[in-house]
């Protein structure tokens, strides 16, 4: 008997992480993802500093998202002002944290049906 509820079903909920790798549903994933609209991008190519690279799909396409969580590793980083700026030209809102709070806080949000993104580094 399946016990899971029925808002995992179509929902990407992080499962597990360590300093290697991400379990999203039953897929691993081994670099910096992006959980979008349901979605899973992987970052492989992108380095572990934040860049305006990785908001690009936020400017240039039209994203029906309220706040994107950025999982920073296990580091302190910040965002520039640039994509600051960009980002509340689209009524985006950004919170910075650990990846471990970013994770917990996105399977969070995404299970209550909130419009929500994270960019999330590895540990």
């Amino acid at each position: 008997m399946d016990i899971t509820p029925l808002a995992f079903k179509n929902k990407k909920i992080i499962n597990s992480y360590n300093e290697n790798s991400f379990t999203i549903n039953t897929e691993v994933y081994g670099s910096k993802i992006l959980l979008i609209n349901d979605q899973v991008i992987s970052l492989e190519n992108s380095s572990s500093n934040l860049s305006e690279n990785d908001f690009n799909v936020f400017f240039n396409n039209h994203v029906d998202t309220e706040i994107i969580l950025i999982g920073v590793g296990n580091s302190i980083t910040s965002i520039s002002f640039d994509i600051k700026s960009k980002l509340k030209e689209l009524n985006i809102s950004i919170d910075v944290m650990p990846s471990s709070a970013a994770i917990r806080t996105y399977n969070i949000l995404t299970l209550e049906d909130r419009k929500v993104a994270a960019l999330i580094s590895l540990l």
